[in-house]
């Protein structure tokens, strides 16, 4: 039995295609440290596992999306970081208690305003695409609010709704003008 043309095109799109996804699978481990940081010290630890698991999925996925989203993951990771990591010194120099406390959800919500004004004006002065913005505001989001975890619920609300305050507008506005 022959097979088309056709079908021939779509079985190496598909075979392409899982290479790609297959290359891009080990930036699910870029997910591992701050979890295993943080399982430590956290109150919430099936909160921690479920942000690990998503942001594992979000670096992958955008990874092998296209090379604008790979690169607005590194991006996204980048400013996430010190996101992740002042709510979690904070809390570790005894200046707050691990916990739902206002101060520490005003620190996690300010976190993430300031992750996505650096995405923001960062994207903005580099031209860089929707694709790019969505991922590394995803990616820093994500970040952020696994540091976050040690607030709670409020922290991680907190500073994911810090980061969509910011780049929300801005994405509205580069799809408008893209």
């Amino acid at each position: 039995m022959a097979v088309s043309e056709q079908e021939l095109r779509v079985r190496a799109r598909r075979a392409y295609e899982l290479g790609r996804l297959g290359s891009k699978l080990p930036w699910a481990l870029g997910a591992a440290p701050p979890a295993a940081l943080i399982l430590g010290s956290c109150q919430h630890p099936g909160l921690v596992v479920l942000q690990a698991a998503l942001l594992a999925a979000a670096l992958v996925g955008f990874a092998w999306r296209s090379r604008e989203s790979e690169r607005g993951v590194l991006a996204g990771a980048l400013v996430g970081a010190p996101a992740f990591v002042l709510p979690y010194a904070f809390c570790a120099s005894g200046l707050c208690a691990v916990g739902p406390s206002p101060a520490l959800v005003a620190l996690c919500f300010g976190v993430g305003l300031a992750a996505g004004l650096v995405l923001t004006v960062g994207a903005r002065l580099r031209a860089r695409s929707v694709g790019f913005l969505v991922a590394a505001a995803s990616v820093a989001a994500l970040t952020a609010s696994m540091g976050c975890s040690v607030a709670g619920l409020g922290g991680v609300i907190g500073s994911a709704l810090g980061v969509a305050i910011v780049t929300g507008p801005a994405l509205v506005l580069a799809r408008s003008h893209g």
